[in-house]
C-alpha cells in the first residue's frame, strides 16, 4: 500500500505496473492545486509573463496526457482525458484552506520535530 498521487499511478500502469490499484478512503480525500507563479522583481518578467499566459490556455493544458501527465486541467475549456479521475466520483474532505494556512508553521514545525527528525534505519 501507498500514498501517492491517483495520477501518477496511472503513468505507472502504463509502464508495466499492471498490479496497480487506485482507490480512495470512503471518508473522503484531500486534493492539490498546482500553482504557478512569476517571481517578483525577475529580470526576466516578459518571459515569465509569456509562460504563465501560455500555461492556462486551453491548449497547453491539454498537452499533459502526451507526456503521461493525468492532472485535471484547470482550464474549464481544456478536454478532460478519460485516464484522469473523475471527482464526482470521489468523496473529497471539506478542506478549510484558511485554516490550513493559519496552522502551516505549527504543522511543519511539528513534522520537522517528531518525523523529520527521527533516526533512519
Amino acid at each position: 500500500m501507498g500514498i501517492v498521487f491517483s495520477h501518477d499511478c496511472v503513468l505507472y500502469k502504463e509502464r508495466g505496473m499492471t498490479d496497480l490499484e487506485v482507490s480512495f478512503p470512503s471518508e473522503g480525500t484531500g486534493y492539490e492545486v498546482g500553482g504557478v507563479a512569476i517571481i517578483k522583481g525577475t529580470d526576466n518578467a516578459p518571459a515569465a509573463q509569456a509562460y504563465v499566459d501560455w500555461a492556462l490556455t486551453k491548449e497547453a493544458q491539454e498537452l499533459g496526457p502526451s507526456a503521461g501527465s493525468y492532472q485535471l486541467p484547470t482550464n474549464p475549456d481544456a478536454a478532460i482525458d478519460p485516464r484522469m479521475v473523475d471527482l464526482d466520483s470521489v468523496k473529497l474532505v471539506d478542506y478549510d484552506f484558511a485554516a490550513a494556512a493559519a496552522a502551516k508553521a505549527e504543522l511543519t514545525a511539528r513534522f520537522d520535530t517528531e518525523v523529520a527528525a527521527q533516526p533512519k534505519e
